[in-house]
């Protein structure tokens, strides 16, 4: 999808843009112009911010079935690319950044309250069904962590870098200490409902696809990235969380 398509662009873009430092690492003879790669991701992320809606949220551009399926998940998106917009240097105080977390709280597939389908379980007249998704809630998880990440404020920060690779984890955790209490308290609420929602193994969005299958190896990846960004932030994680998916 286009979405993801640039975030991942930015992403390796955010490593490749600190060539000169980790050149001094990894050797210098990668081929990769540090500058132009930084370049790219400036523009990718002007693109981006151009794109926000008035209400701070962002909605997927095309037609056909690829939008319906997106127009379910408009935190999702917007979380997505906040995440790909801090990833790239953005300023967390920008009042753009903020909108968007903002928009997100509100999302309707980010409100947490209500049942979750399970397997053998016959639902019953009037049950209230949580209309929060995986993609969404996993997504909003990766975007507030990043909210927090250590930032370089000089490309030739050679010692910070070195220390931030050698200590990353440290690094982030003493970076969230310092966190919004409304971030904290949303993150965790976010991790308990991952936790919660896990099916036999793993996760659906949540609910069974048409064919009867409650497990997806798509929003589990998603999962799996958020939980792993969680335990690295200091939350902690059942160890049979992480059975239940290798067993799987």
């Amino acid at each position: 999808m286009r979405w993801l398509l640039v975030t991942g662009f930015m992403l390796f873009g955010i490593c490749a843009a600190l060539g000169d430092e980790l050149d001094d690492l990894f050797g210098s003879d990668s081929g990769v112009d540090a500058k132009k790669v930084e370049a790219a991701v400036k523009r990718a992320a002007e693109w981006l911010l151009s794109k926000q809606n008035p209400d701070g949220s962002w909605t997927v551009s095309g037609k056909g079935q690829l939008l319906e399926i997106e127009s379910h998940y408009p935190g999702g998106v917007t979380a997505l690319i906040l995440y790909a917009l801090l990833k790239a240097g953005i300023d967390p105080k920008d009042p753009r950044i903020v909108k968007g977390f903002e928009f997100c709280r509100k999302a309707p597939d980010l409100q947490l309250s209500g049942d979750v389908p399970r397997p053998g379980v016959t639902p019953q007249p009037g049950q209230n069904f949580t209309s929060a998704r995986t993609y969404s809630v996993s997504c909003m998880i990766l975007a507030l962590a990043a909210k927090y990440q250590p930032r370089v404020k000089s490309r030739k920060s050679r010692h910070l870098i070195k220390r931030l690779m050698t200590s990353a984890d440290k690094q982030l955790r003493r970076g969230f200490r310092k966190a919004d209490p409304r971030d904290k308290q949303f993150l965790s609420e976010l991790v308990e409902w991952l936790i919660k929602t896990q099916q036999t193994n793993i996760w659906r969005y949540p609910g069974p696809a048409q064919d009867g299958n409650w497990e997806d190896a798509s929003n589990t990846q998603y999962v799996m990235l958020a939980l792993y960004t969680a335990w690295r932030l200091g939350y902690k994680i059942p160890p049979s969380v992480w059975e239940k998916v290798i067993q799987w």
